[in-house]
């Protein structure tokens, strides 16, 4: 990354006001089913034509942003959806890694307190029956002992669950969720851990913990419980699972996780550029909390040694559904800066996308209800939409290309 991408990219986002003719280039993302977008689905019928004949069975959501530039590379946005509905439930699984992981970074912001980074030594301990001590088998090898960067790393990267669980229990249940409802994404119901199977008692309860710098104890928190029972009542949230040997489970979702579609969507614009969202709406991170998300929602498993885990699992694109579905090789010039989800019968993925040789940046989410045919219905669903959207993408005109592109360059082989 240059000096000079970077300070255009923070330029922009400093930049809070919007002049009235800058306003009306911006439209909001509404429910009513977008002409461009589903003209493009209909162009491809062997790709969309099952699905569109029966969307009401699949409980396909789709949102896609494109993004343009003024002269002085001010970003504004066109959003299209397809089906989208903020009613409907359907489980976020590993989606709600992105906004439990910026809200952490941003309690560390908020917190404010000297020798308090977000690379401290973090000691977790347990008191409640749902509850684990964290040991040196959570410790990055670069540090030698686990801190936030470190559980963010491998909540985004891999998707592990019992690092999204330690920044559950950092932020403290109340304290995430309040959190997101304040800037505005009033369906987040973060209420789970997933790496032990909790009850909704035990999950409103997190664990204390204490921070380090050196051997300086910078920060105590004790345990937590969230005082309140969240629950939401949205339709269709009695979910069929067909478990591993046969048979149907049923699952009721009121007090699972949910985030809707279009709250998940404007978040990771919050989070890629800030600058397309009203202030009250990002997070408060600094320039290395954003280079932090970036770097690791684009990072492939197979570029990580700190974790490092068998590249026969942990394939490439094992977690970029929209334009591999999770299983062709990468290409050379484009990232994809997303997060998956797998479970209960959906595939999700919202990514935002950057192909560096065409300077070409779009936002495009999509779930998909598929049961147990995540491979043979919800991957190749996926791949191609974010093959048929990045192939417009590359060839649309657009009268100013990003000046800043360069900022969502990583240097991949560091830590």
């Amino acid at each position: 990354m240059t000096t000079t991408a970077c300070i255009l990219w923070m330029t922009t986002l400093a930049l809070s006001a919007q002049p009235a003719k800058y306003k009306r280039h911006v439209n909001e993302i509404t429910q009513d089913n977008s002409p461009h977008l589903v003209k493009l689905l209909k162009s491809k019928p062997a790709y969309f034509g099952k699905i569109l004949a029966n969307p009401e069975k699949y409980r396909v959501q789709i949102i896609y942003t494109q993004v343009n530039r003024t002269k002085d590379n001010r970003p504004y946005a066109k959003h299209h959806t397809f089906r989208l509905d903020t009613n409907e439930y359907f489980f976020p699984a590993s989606m709600v890694k992105i906004p439990t992981a910026a809200t952490a970074l941003e309690k560390i912001n908020q917190l404010n307190i000297p020798g308090l980074t977000k690379d401290s030594r973090m000691v977790v301990l347990a008191h409640g029956k749902c509850q684990s001590s964290n040991d040196k088998g959570e410790a990055s090898f670069a540090k030698g002992y686990p801190t936030l960067t470190h559980y963010i790393k491998d909540a985004l990267v891999f998707s592990g669950n019992n690092t999204y669980d330690r920044l559950y229990e950092f932020c403290g249940q109340e304290y995430l969720n309040t959190t997101l409802w304040k800037k505005g994404y009033t369906s987040a119901q973060i209420v789970q851990r997933y790496g032990r199977r909790c009850t909704p008692e035990e999950n409103r309860q997190t664990n204390e913990m204490h921070f380090y710098d050196g051997n300086k104890l910078v920060y105590s928190q004790p345990m937590q419980t969230n005082p309140h029972v969240y629950k939401k009542y949205l339709k269709r949230v009695d979910l069929d699972k067909p478990p591993a040997k046969g048979g149907v489970e049923p699952r009721t979702a009121y007090d699972r996780n949910f985030i809707h579609l279009k709250d998940l969507h404007e978040m990771l614009i919050a989070i890629m550029i800030p600058r397309l969202m009203p202030p009250e709406k990002r997070f408060n991170l600094t320039l290395d909390d954003y280079r932090t998300l970036h770097k690791y929602m684009s990072m492939y498993p197979t570029e990580s040694t700190d974790p490092e885990y068998s590249s026969d699992y942990y394939h490439a694109t094992r977690m970029k559904y929209l334009l591999y579905g999770s299983l062709k090789p990468p290409l050379e010039n484009v990232r994809i800066f997303n997060k998956v989800g797998l479970a209960w019968g959906f595939a999700i993925d919202c990514a935002f996308f950057v192909d560096f040789e065409t300077k070409t940046e779009f936002f495009l989410s999509a779930v998909i209800y598929c049961g147990s045919n995540y491979y043979s219905v919800g991957m190749p669903f996926l791949q191609h939409l974010g093959e048929v959207v990045l192939e417009y993408e590359r060839n649309r005109n657009r009268k100013y290309l990003p000046q800043q592109i360069d900022f969502y360059k990583h240097d991949y082989t560091t830590y």
